[in-house]
């Protein structure tokens, strides 16, 4: 992820840097219904517990609930889904038509999830687009 308001003090003066590690650090929310447009860049942030670039996307679910996300874009598209901590949950490759990727898990816990969109070779960069599809209510058949 960036690193924003870094300064460094050299020979010759006061230099300040921003993001100097890729990617501007943020994180987009959205919520259940939700369709998104999006880019991954070179300057795209690192995804947890990989060497993949991608975007994130937080949204709040709670224990039980049963979703789905759907991604296409890119030649192979990758989803990485995180809890609150940035341990990862769940991943999906090739769920989707051919090499789309459409994860479903039930939330383990009520807090903040992270959708990763990444592709599966983990440097392609690329315009894409997911959903995010609440299945289940939790509590509900």
């Amino acid at each position: 992820m960036g690193i924003g308001g870094l300064a460094v003090v050299g020979f010759g003066g006061l230099y300040a840097f921003t993001d100097v590690f890729g990617g501007d650090g943020s994180t987009t929310d959205i919520g259940y219904g939700d369709t998104v447009s999006g880019e991954i860049t070179s300057d795209s942030q690192s995804v947890p517990g990989s060497d993949k670039i991608g975007e994130s996307y937080a949204f709040e679910g709670s224990a039980g609930d049963r979703v789905r996300i759907s991604m296409t874009g890119l030649s192979d598209t990758y989803l990485v889904l995180t809890d609150g901590d940035g341990n990862v949950i769940d991943t999906d490759d090739d769920g989707g038509m051919e090499l789309d990727s459409e994860l479903v898990t039930e939330l383990p816990t009520s807090q903040t999830y992270t959708i990763w969109a990444t592709s599966y070779e983990g440097d392609e960069t690329g315009t894409f687009t997911f959903t995010l599809e609440e299945l289940t209510r939790a509590g509900e058949a």
